[in-house]
This record gives C-alpha cells, sequence and structure tokens, in this order.
C-alpha cells in the first residue's frame, strides 16, 4: 500500500475507534465514580469502565462506516458486515477497558515507561 492509503486507515481507526474508546472509558470512568460510587480498585470500577470502552468503540464504527457508505457510494461499504466487526473489536475491546485500571493500578509506583509499557501489554494481551 502507498503512504497515502496507510495514513487513510490510520486515521479511519483513530476517528472512528480509538478517540471513541478513550471518550467511552472516561465517560464510564466519570459515570462509575461520581454516580455509582465505585473506586479505581472496585471490579464493579473494571466493568462499568470496560462497557464504557466497549459500547464507544461499537458506536463509533457503526456511526462511521454508516455515514461514509452514505457520503461515498461508491466504497460500497456492507453495513452489515461492519455492524459484526463492531461487535467483534468492542468484545475485545471490553477485556482491555476492563485491564487499563487494574494494570494501572499494580504498576502505580513503577517509571512512567515501564508502567506506560506494561499497561500497554496487558491491555495489548488482554485485547
Amino acid at each position: 500500500p502507498t503512504m497515502a492509503e496507510r495514513f487513510k486507515v490510520t486515521t479511519e481507526v483513530l476517528v472512528s475507534k480509538i478517540g471513541p474508546a478513550g471518550a467511552g472509558w472516561w465517560a464510564a470512568n466519570a459515570f462509575a465514580s461520581n454516580y455509582l460510587g465505585l473506586t479505581g480498585t472496585d471490579l464493579g470500577y473494571f466493568v462499568v469502565t470496560g462497557l464504557g470502552d466497549a459500547s464507544a468503540v461499537f458506536l463509533g464504527h457503526n456511526a462511521y462506516f454508516l455515514c461514509k457508505s452514505l457520503a461515498v457510494p461508491s466504497a460500497e461499504i456492507n453495513v452489515g458486515k461492519e455492524i459484526q466487526t463492531a461487535t467483534f473489536l468492542s468484545g475485545a475491546t471490553f477485556l482491555s477497558g476492563f485491564v487499563w485500571q487494574p494494570a494501572c493500578n499494580v504498576l502505580e509506583a513503577a517509571p512512567f515507561l515501564q508502567a506506560a509499557f506494561g499497561t500497554g501489554v496487558g491491555c495489548g494481551t488482554a485485547f
């Protein structure tokens, strides 16, 4: 693939999944903390943030590809296939969203780069 094609795909992933995932995790964190009274060490907190992460990826992926199918009919996007893809991605995202906070908790005292690497490995493995 050309450099332009690679950037196009990377941009699609950022807009449709990574951005929504961060926003979904953060919103679920606020909901869990402010409305459910959960803390970053509660199992329920891990579940709520995992669900927030997963639901945002599901919605972000589907919204992006629905809009793209309407804006660029020549792309011949199969929306049913994209819903299936979003379901698989959101299932994996639930696991990585669930693992994020426990990994951060375990690595709290580690130097930043070690904590970032360890959290990335933990979340990547869960995904």
